[in-house]
């Protein structure tokens, strides 16, 4: 019997004997670091006055101000929304005094057998406790501390005042702290007023708010708040017919805000940069003072440049009917420090918030073959003055037919140095050049270069074939132009 055989068959006392032994180590715990521990609010609205976080541009605009909420009592929050954030959030909320031992038992368990974290265990109460920690260490230490402080909340506040103060500070996407934003947000309209189907739908998004947003995939969010009336059933607080009613019943979203701020996209690229290290309730709630590499005057005029060219170009386009619009991304990186100056992932951000500089990647053509060449001159022993000649081709390549790239005006040079041949874009001198080191070698080429996009191991590579993103192409170029470094 191999190891993980014999681990699952005795799974089950393992966990109950493994919880035993971690409450028992955070008991000792708690008197040996209580004294450490930061001193409970006298009332817990305390956590929604925290300072926000103001992010910069390097020439001084505040480009974004994150964490501002208010404060909305509990009687002027509908009960459908309570309801349905403790069905899918802590079903148990009711019952435990902080920590709920049998989510956390179940939770350990899964993450084991899976050797993974496939599920959460925290508790609306130690969700609460986290804000109380504005760090950026990440540690079982501090774990146990809001564990600990979760106890200390639970023993001060009912359980009305913790909810409340929950119900206030959660993050739902799109900027809105607590329900009382998100309403107004998603809804325009008063947590009160919030409908059954409205309350799922919010209730859904703290699990995942940039992907279960209604604005974002409102497919997705409708899942998600199916998910949680599903819950709000087998919780006992709707019926399935109420279930079904609500998700017939229509979602009513406030008309998008039509003010476009193309800032939004570098904004949004820094989060997730700085969410991907350091906790998402630091960043907001630390009152830090974020300051990027963003140039404004630049983004603005590489905005305004990018919107004239596109308008020009649409009124040279015959649209089909039901044809969308052009787009376009735009990127600027200052080649001796790599820095961002200029982060464009989109004409008009109040219409799509995907980023195009980051997120789509779009086949690079003919800016891909400096990385043929370069990888020539590591692997070949080429150098600028090397004589290739520019001619007709045809290419074996093992199981298929063979390859035989042209030039764009299907015109040839004869013999042509690769100086030359790179200023002319030549087709059959870059496919010549890849054929003769490999794809593999041109793949680990434009690795050194920053690109981390998958590439085909093809050699179409040559020319271009594999996509790559705006960011990735621009701060690999800006190798180039610092000399490699």
């Amino acid at each position: 019997m191999n190891i993980i055989k014999l681990f699952k068959k005795y799974a089950l006392g393992i966990v109950f004997i493994s919880g035993l032994i971690v409450m028992s180590a955070i008991g000792v715990t708690y008197y040996q670091i209580k004294d450490e521990l930061p001193r409970i609010p006298k009332n817990l609205s305390y956590l929604n006055q925290q300072p926000p976080t103001e992010i910069y541009s390097r020439d001084g605009k505040v480009l974004k101000i994150l964490g501002n909420r208010g404060h909305m009592t509990l009687d002027r929050i509908s009960p459908h929304f309570q309801k349905a954030i403790i069905s899918v959030e802590d079903s148990k909320f009711y019952e435990h005094h902080g920590l709920d031992p049998a989510a956390i038992l179940r939770a350990f368990y899964k993450n084991t057998v899976k050797g993974k974290t496939a599920q959460g265990a925290s508790t609306i109460t130690q969700q609460l406790a986290k804000n109380l920690f504005f760090s950026f260490e990440k540690s079982y230490a501090r774990k146990i501390k809001e564990l600990l402080m979760a106890f200390q909340i639970e023993s001060t506040f009912s359980k009305p005042e913790i909810l409340e103060a929950y119900a206030n500070q959660v993050y739902f996407g799109k900027g809105a702290y607590g329900v009382s934003r998100a309403s107004q947000v998603y809804f325009g309209k008063d947590p009160s007023e919030l409908s059954l189907f409205q309350s799922a739908v919010l209730a859904g998004i703290p699990k995942s708010p940039n992907k279960v947003n209604p604005i974002n995939d409102k497919k997705a969010s409708v899942r998600r708040a199916s998910y949680v009336l599903r819950r709000m059933v087998d919780e006992g607080y709707i019926s399935e017919t109420d279930r079904s009613e609500a998700l017939k019943s229509g979602l009513n979203l406030r008309k998008k805000n039509n003010k476009n701020n193309p800032d939004s996209f570098f904004v949004d690229y820094v989060l997730n940069e700085m969410e991907e290290k350091y906790e998402k309730d630091f960043i907001h709630f630390g009152g830090l003072k974020i300051f990027t590499t963003l140039d404004s005057n630049m983004q603005k005029e590489a905005h305004s440049a990018a919107t004239h060219h596109i308008k020009f170009l649409e009124s040279r386009m015959v649209k089909e009917e039901g044809q969308e619009g052009l787009e376009a991304a735009v990127v600027t990186v200052d080649n001796q420090s790599g820095a961002i100056r200029v982060l464009l992932g989109g004409i008009d951000y109040s219409r799509s918030q995907f980023n195009r500089a980051v997120s789509s990647n779009r086949l690079p053509g003919s800016s891909f073959k400096p990385f043929v060449y370069m990888s020539a001159f590591e692997n070949l022993g080429y150098h600028p003055g090397t004589l290739l000649v520019d001619e007709p081709i045809s290419l074996e390549i093992p199981g298929t037919s063979a390859w035989e790239p042209n030039n764009f005006n299907d015109k040839y040079r004869g013999p042509v140095i690769l100086k030359e041949a790179l200023a002319k874009s030549l087709n059959v001198i870059s496919a010549k050049l890849i054929y003769e080191l490999s794809p593999k070698k041109v793949i680990k080429t434009a690795r050194k270069f920053g690109i981390n996009s998958p590439l085909n191991n093809n050699y179409s590579l040559a020319l271009g074939s594999s996509g790559v993103s705006a960011l990735e192409l621009a701060s690999a170029y800006s190798v180039i132009a610092n000399l490699g470094n």
